[in-house]
């Protein structure tokens, strides 16, 4: 009995097959990766009337096209036009993307869609895997923060005043700001370097201080992601290079992420030059056209595809090792070159 059982055991474990490798790979269960902010074929349309009603349903969006009608305050059908035409944008912690395009692309539409302000007619957006619609603006204000391109200055708070209203996320209705608070807007503004302006008006500012304090009134946010909109515009060379090298070592040491919208291309191949993970993303007709690497996708024929202008990029080898490429702007393109359009 014991033989017959033994050789019965040997036969069943010969009859056992083993399990490659790949197969045992398949039965483990696979995490999903999500992006910490990702619009997937998100579409934004306005009224034809250009009142800028959003159009949308109680559900927050109505899933009309282009060309599609919709009754106007005086009863006339009017012709919906899409801002955004199913934009899909993936973005993460520790990287800068750089939106760049046209006026009247869709870059500020979209990040207003982003943070909330307009209502997607269409696709998604989520944030750190949270649809960004069911999240109250507390919540949304704790994980992504905001850089305005310009800011009303009617009232003479102090700098170090606007920077604390950064944590309002944090603060109940009816609470004021703790001394825990205090210290990180006074770290924020040390990040920035303008701690010497911590009680200056707000008023008295310079353009170039302006943006450094809205900048560090976002960080004091603790938000892990910021979003800014043109945000050296009106700023001086030197100006914008300091605003720029404060970005770089923001993300390099702190591992935040930054979407920009910019329209100087030439920002991207600094970020670039300086050794952060940058993607330059090209806007034209409400899509995103072109994204990748700054080296890869800004050239002489995209610059003439979405500005319709003729440009050389031209590139450098710096004295501290650094690779820097640069954008030369010759002329506006011929006729039927380029018109700013995807083509």
């Amino acid at each position: 009995m014991a033989m017959g059982t033994g050789r019965s055991r040997k036969a069943s474990q010969q009859q056992v097959p083993q399990m490659s490798q790949s197969q045992q790979a398949m039965d483990v269960p696979q995490v999903q990766q999500h992006h910490f902010i990702e619009v997937r074929g998100a579409e934004f349309s306005y009224d034809a009337d250009a009142k800028g009603r959003d159009i949308r349903d109680a559900k927050g969006r109505d899933g009309r096209r282009n060309g599609d009608k919709r009754d106007s305050r005086d009863g006339r059908d009017a012709e919906v036009r899409n801002v955004l035409n199913s934009v899909d944008l993936m973005l993460d912690k520790g990287q800068i993307c750089c939106l760049m395009g046209v006026n009247g692309c869709g870059k500020s539409t979209l990040i207003d869609c982003i943070l909330g302000v307009n209502h997607i007619t269409a696709g998604s957006i989520e944030i750190n895997g949270v649809p960004q619609h069911q999240m109250k603006p507390h919540e949304l204000a704790r994980l992504v923060s905001y850089v305005p391109q310009v800011h009303d200055r009617a009232f003479p708070y102090l700098v170090k005043d606007v920077v604390l209203m950064g944590r309002t996320a944090y603060q109940s209705q009816f609470s004021s700001p703790d001394d825990n608070d205090k210290q990180i807007a006074m770290q924020s503004l040390r990040q920035c370097g303008i701690e010497h302006l911590a009680d200056r008006p707000y008023t008295q500012l310079s353009g170039g201080e302006m943006q450094m304090v809205l900048l560090a009134r976002s960080l004091a946010q603790n938000a892990p992601f910021i979003i800014m909109d043109e945000p050296t515009a009106h700023l001086d060379f030197k100006n914008e290079l300091m605003f720029m090298e404060t970005v770089t070592s923001l993300v390099a040491d702190s591992g935040i992420g930054v979407l920009v919208a910019t329209h100087s291309p030439n920002q991207s191949f600094f970020f670039e030059s300086c050794g952060l993970d940058v993607t330059a993303a090209l806007m034209a007709d409400g899509k995103i056209c072109k994204r990748g690497k700054p080296s890869e996708v800004l050239n002489t024929e995209s610059l003439r595809n979405i500005y319709g202008i003729e440009a050389k990029v031209l590139s450098t080898d710096l004295e501290d090792g650094r690779h820097l490429s640069q954008i030369a702007l010759v002329s506006t393109a011929k006729a039927g070159e380029g018109d700013g359009s995807s083509q």
